[in-house]
């Protein structure tokens, strides 16, 4: 599949368009002074979503996570579990980043990379982070069912240049 082509075509035909910018993430970052600071005279965008069908059973949502930092704390996605445990596949189509997945006792960092899909298992929450210099895409490609619980609480932090655990 040609998933660039997929990635630009999902810019211009989305059946739905999302954005979270800090002030709806606020919480998701550790250095809450930093945020405040930002927040007094900003409200950036960290990313924005193009989502549409995929097939009957899939939609695929092209994400797009500006560089950035909060801190020494890379922009990122919010975060989430399945509610219906399912899979997630994701494929690099631009810039550089990780995949953030933990469950109950491990955590994981995925390395993305370009047109490589790299699955998200069951019952992983998930989170993707721009830890490089330009802005970040990828696709994803889930079940219409899976439904997203987005209280996740994440125990390590990618820095820039690093990863922490909190």
């Amino acid at each position: 599949m040609d998933w660039q082509k997929i990635a630009q075509d999902l810019k211009k035909n989305y059946s739905k368009k999302g954005e979270r910018r800090l002030k709806d993430m606020e919480k998701d970052y550790f250095n809450q002074e930093e945020v405040n600071r930002i927040l007094k005279n900003n409200n950036p965008i960290i990313y924005k979503t193009y989502t549409k069908d995929f097939d009957k059973d899939f939609f695929i949502t092209l994400t797009v996570i500006k560089k950035g930092n909060v801190g020494k704390e890379c922009y990122m996605t919010k975060g989430h579990i399945h509610q219906i445990p399912s899979k997630e596949y994701y494929i690099l189509t631009r810039g550089k980043g990780v995949v953030l997945m933990e469950d109950k006792e491990n955590s994981k960092v995925i390395s993305l990379k370009k047109n490589k899909k790299i699955k998200v298992p069951e019952n992983y929450a998930h989170r993707t982070i721009n830890n490089g210099d330009e802005t970040l895409e990828f696709l994803s490609i889930y079940k219409k069912n899976a439904g997203h619980d987005y209280s996740v609480k994440f125990r390590k932090r990618v820095l820039k240049n690093c990863i922490s655990s909190i």
